[in-house]
């Protein structure tokens, strides 16, 4: 049986827009790793560069909120903003509390 010539061109195409990705590259591009505290200047080095919280995701267990918001490091500061507010008030006038 021969194939059309439209079928070779479209399994190229393929091929060329859909490569493998190995683990390694992938590890490093599609990383959740955050972190947390002041950027420093990437020209200089100093130890204040190491100042900083790495977190391996976003998404922070129980235990590591409570480590973060219960820290007592310089530069580390927490802020509790109260996100509650009574149904009477209406969530846009709710906002606006927040912001003020």
């Amino acid at each position: 049986r021969v194939r059309h010539v439209a079928d070779y061109f479209r399994q190229k195409f393929a091929q060329v827009t859909n490569p493998a990705i190995d683990p390694l590259r992938e590890s490093i591009v599609m990383s959740l790793e955050t972190c947390i505290g002041a950027e420093r200047n990437v020209f200089e080095e100093t130890p204040e560069h190491a100042n900083r919280i790495i977190l391996t995701t976003p998404v922070l267990s129980p235990a590591k909120y409570l480590k973060i918001a219960n820290n007592d490091r310089p530069g580390f500061e927490v802020a509790r903003i109260n996100m509650s507010y009574s149904p009477e008030m209406g969530l846009e006038q709710a906002v606006r509390n927040v912001c003020d």
